[in-house]
């Protein structure tokens, strides 16, 4: 086994994944480039390590949307779907896009209520 993310101090996004820390990494996705999608979900945020780089290189955010306990995740072609437990809401984002945009953010796919 090797460890590819966490169990670091004090490195964030932009810092290698390794050396970075997590509280309650609950789920994983990759995506056909080989990247690695984190649901990191008492931080409330989903963090992306680069497969070729191994660094932390983002964080979907939205200024419309938070995450609130993220605790599952998939990836479909391009999309990155999230099901935000404390949210009752799946968002979806397009990692790729995203890069390439410079606006890397997260859209509501659908929410869902009790």
């Amino acid at each position: 086994m090797t460890r590819v993310a966490g169990g670091g101090c004090c490195a964030g996004d932009g810092g290698l994944a390794i050396d970075s820390s997590f509280y309650n990494p609950v789920a994983i996705a990759v995506d056909a480039a080989g990247d690695l999608f984190i649901a990191d979900s008492m931080n409330n945020r989903v963090r992306e390590v680069n497969a070729a780089t191994g660094a932390l290189v983002r964080v979907l955010t939205s200024p419309a949307y938070k995450f609130n306990g993220p605790d599952a995740m998939a990836v479909a072609g391009d999309d990155v779907f999230v099901a935000n437990q404390g949210g009752n809401s799946v968002t979806e984002s397009t990692p790729r896009q995203a890069r390439q945009s410079g606006s890397y953010q997260a859209r509501l796919a659908r929410s869902f209520t009790h």
